[in-house]
């Protein structure tokens, strides 16, 4: 049954989808709006489950990736030629649901909540990260926007606006101090 939430006016309606494998298991992919699987995203989903990653991982990255491939039609952009300019704007698309050319000046609640909004972001740099490793030639912008261990820099982003700014080098910075800090309490 498809993500009636992950429909918009607009024209691409990308959405994820609830496959049943021949095996009985259930898992997720993404429907372009010719109702045909989006590859790079299914790719990526494939290579969770071998992993053995939670249906409901699956199923949330399927939703990013809908979200992701909904923006690019809208904004009639190629999967592999984003700038980092698309990328911040597929952030504010997120928060606002504007469509392409009109911002709204009234206020209203965001769309999604900020942490949702990381998990998007995070789920898109996975699936760049996993096509650039796999020799596709992604974007430079996908790359320089997650930091190396995988960490949206958009999440020290949202920390600038509950209070000071703070720089993608620092964000980078404190991830790598908080997962030693993890891993030192493993080890204990």
């Amino acid at each position: 049954m498809p993500d009636s939430d992950l429909t918009t006016a607009l024209g691409g309606a990308c959405r994820t989808q609830r496959v049943t494998l021949p095996a009985g298991e259930r898992t997720w992919t993404v429907l372009d709006p010719g109702h045909r699987v989006v590859e790079p995203a299914e790719q990526y989903l494939e290579y969770l489950r071998m992993l053995g990653r939670s249906p409901n991982t699956v199923k949330s990255y399927a939703r990013a990736f809908a979200l992701w491939w909904q923006f690019l039609d809208a904004y009639e952009l190629a999967w592999d030629a984003v700038t980092i300019e698309d990328l911040g704007r597929f952030l504010g698309w997120l928060r606002s649901g504007d469509e392409p050319g009109l911002a709204s000046i009234e206020r209203r609640p965001a769309r999604f909540s900020e942490g949702t909004v990381a998990l998007r972001l995070q789920a898109v740099c996975s699936l760049y990260r996993y096509h650039h490793f796999n020799g596709v030639e992604a974007p430079r912008a996908s790359m320089s926007v997650c930091s190396p261990a995988g960490t949206p820099t958009s999440r020290c982003s949202s920390t600038s606006r509950a209070g000071g700014a703070m720089s993608a080098e620092s964000c980078a910075s404190r991830g790598r101090d908080r997962r030693r800090r993890q891993r030192s309490r493993r080890s204990r």
